[in-house]
């Protein structure tokens, strides 16, 4: 079960989400398909990396069981990839001052 408060929050939102599918134009499938998540400055202390990985591992879980349908068959979960970006804080910002600089070091 996760824990931390804003993540759990995007992941409700995400999971209950339906899953548009477009053979015929693979951009409306993306665009329609996309989610942006971005904490708030109160927030992000609260946020860990074990957070993120088990909110991509659920959201995962969700999206593909979506995809297997509702027509009470016995299907196996259809295979799904998810891309996920992470966009770095800037270099110099008040946050990096007022924590320290990132480390590239885990």
């Amino acid at each position: 079960m996760m824990k931390c408060k804003p993540v759990y929050a995007w992941l409700e939102m995400a999971q209950d989400d339906g899953v548009l599918i477009d053979p015929d134009d693979i951009n409306h499938e993306a665009i329609n398909n996309m989610w942006s998540f971005s904490p708030t400055e109160e927030e992000t202390p609260q946020i860990h990396a074990a957070d993120i990985v088990e909110f991509v591992g659920e959201l995962i879980a969700a999206r593909s069981s979506a995809l297997v349908g509702d027509d009470g068959d016995e299907q196996e979960a259809a295979p799904f990839v998810l891309p996920v970006f992470v966009v770095p804080v800037p270099l110099y910002s008040a946050r990096q001052e007022a924590r320290g600089p990132a480390s590239l070091e885990g």
